[in-house]
């Protein structure tokens, strides 16, 4: 186990938990709990102190750009090692969820079809929309762990550039 994972919240870990598992790849996952960057560096540090090779910090875009880009600029002056990789996720881990509408009918009842996933403003809310035609509801946490377990990832990838970034971060 080489590498260290950074997320921001439960239901990203839920995400990124079975993406680890479905591709083989063993590692460490941190929660950041919201956007602060002295947080994420040191998780970032601890991690690398403990002999990772790789940190990859995966931070939702929410629509907030200059934010995003705010952590990435305090990260990198924080950080004099290499070995740390930032990932936008546009707008939130959601959107890769989005990405495999036939997971999404499987799980929620009904598929949602979108060409750019990441280009959907709030993605939980378009999973929501899509449980409620069904008489349901898509629940953060206990929703998302299912939909990443039916998703095809590959599939996904193919829509979600971010999510293809982050699975060939895990390759190499």
């Amino acid at each position: 186990m080489n590498i260290g994972i950074i997320v921001e919240g439960p239901s990203d870990k839920d995400v990124v938990e079975v993406l680890l598992s479905k591709k083989g790849v063993r590692a460490i996952i941190r929660l950041m709990r919201g956007n602060n960057p002295a947080k994420a560096r040191g998780h970032v540090n601890t991690l690398l102190e403990r002999g990772l090779k790789k940190v990859i910090v995966l931070k939702d875009l929410h629509g907030l750009p200059a934010r995003v880009e705010k952590m990435k600029e305090e990260l990198r002056s924080r950080i004099s090692t290499g070995g740390v990789k930032i990932i936008v996720v546009k707008q939130s881990i959601e959107a890769w969820l989005l990405g495999d509408p036939k997971a999404v009918k499987r799980v929620l009842g009904h598929a949602v079809h979108v060409a750019n996933p990441e280009e959907v403003p709030k993605p939980d809310e378009e999973l929501d929309k899509a449980a409620i035609r069904c008489g349901k509801r898509y629940i953060k946490g206990l929703t998302t762990r299912r939909l990443a377990e039916e998703m095809d990832v590959d599939r996904a990838a193919e829509k979600c550039p971010s999510l293809k970034e982050f699975l060939e971060e895990l390759k190499n």
